[in-house]
């Protein structure tokens, strides 16, 4: 005879193992439904914000790369603010607006056309001043491209157009020589979403953040040729989601799913911030 406590005991076990059979044929249940829910053969009960609320803390997967990351608030380039010309000492409002058009223009055949496709080397150098047209070219045959325009990897294709947020600004300055100089800086980041299956927020996603200078010297002191947009110093460059191999090939390529904990950076999320001090981002492919 079992001794009243080992009674208990033996009955507790039964208990435990009834109520585990009914909770695994319940979570069962549960997948079933929704998984037939999602095929479209059943309704699933929705939530407010119209998701599915079938199971509790189910997090549905996101319908575009943009979703859930900052991106999905920021604009395509043609909405983006551009300052007001403005005369500035040596140059007038209508050079300053010209110039301004001029990048514009730059931007939007190396950061929109050419990763929609429309690849012309030629004339993306042509809009530079004519001396500084072969050093343009010698940025797009290497793996410096990405620093002037945005390549999409072989067989790549994106799910909708590059957004960009930032700021653009304009200075007059004085070179070595003592030739005024308008100054450009262009304080921009780009995100680029691919096309493919997302799992999580900010899947196929790449992000650029760019701080570049264009320059344009006063024609009155420099030959025909010289005159136009020049490649300014002090760019900067960073990014996110873009393959290790991508960047030295010089093309956007999305990285391979992350595996393991691994170590968060630190300084990850001033990835978003146009302008900010790229320096402090960690380089992962030296």
């Amino acid at each position: 005879m079992l001794h009243p406590a080992h009674r208990r005991r033996r009955l507790l076990n039964r208990l435990k193992t009834a109520v585990g059979v009914v909770l695994a044929i319940a979570v069962c249940g549960l997948a079933v439904v929704f998984a037939l829910g999602k095929a479209g053969f059943i309704d699933l009960p929705k939530a407010d914000d119209g998701t599915d609320a079938s199971l509790p803390g189910f997090v549905p997967m996101p319908e575009t790369p943009f979703e859930g990351t900052p991106t999905a608030d920021w604009k395509e380039f043609g909405d983006l603010a551009w300052p007001e010309a403005k005369s500035t000492g040596h140059f007038t409002r209508k050079q300053v607006e010209g110039a301004l058009k001029d990048v514009k223009d730059i931007l939007w055949a190396g950061r929109v056309d050419w990763a929609a496709g429309k690849i012309d080397p030629e004339g993306f150098q042509g809009l530079f001043a004519p001396d500084a047209r072969k050093n343009v070219g010698g940025y797009l045959e290497d793996d410096q491209r990405l620093h002037l325009v945005s390549e999409l990897d072989a067989g790549a294709s994106l799910a909708s157009p590059p957004r960009v947020t930032g700021t653009v600004s304009f200075s007059e300055s004085t070179d070595e020589h003592g030739r005024a100089v308008l100054r450009i800086t262009t304080n921009l980041v780009w995100a680029y979403g691919f096309t493919g299956d997302l799992v999580y927020y900010g899947d196929h996603l790449i992000v650029l953040n760019l701080t570049q200078n264009w320059e344009i010297t006063d024609p009155d002191d420099i030959a025909r040729t010289s005159q136009g947009v020049w490649l300014g110093n002090g760019g900067r460059a960073a990014w996110q989601g873009l393959s290790c191999d991508g960047v030295k090939r010089g093309v956007l390529a999305l990285e391979p799913p992350m595996t393991g904990d691994g170590t968060a950076d630190p300084n990850a999320e001033r990835i978003w911030e146009a302008g900010s001090d790229t320096s402090v981002f960690t380089n992962h492919c030296k």
